[in-house]
């Protein structure tokens, strides 16, 4: 399975490049975001409350 993830992580880096999107940059945005996000646990199944 790691050796799949691998090759998921490298077409993902090689698409990023060529489309000149800063993946790094990008991931650091979605963090940011995803950090403020609230979320209740229901039936033990967690749910997004808001963002």
């Amino acid at each position: 399975m790691g050796e799949e993830l691998a090759d998921v992580a490298i077409y993902l880096l090689g698409l990023s490049q060529l489309l000149g999107i800063n993946l790094e940059q990008e991931i650091i945005n979605k963090m940011k975001k995803n950090e403020k996000r609230q979320y209740m646990k229901k039936d033990g199944v967690l749910l997004k409350v808001n963002e």
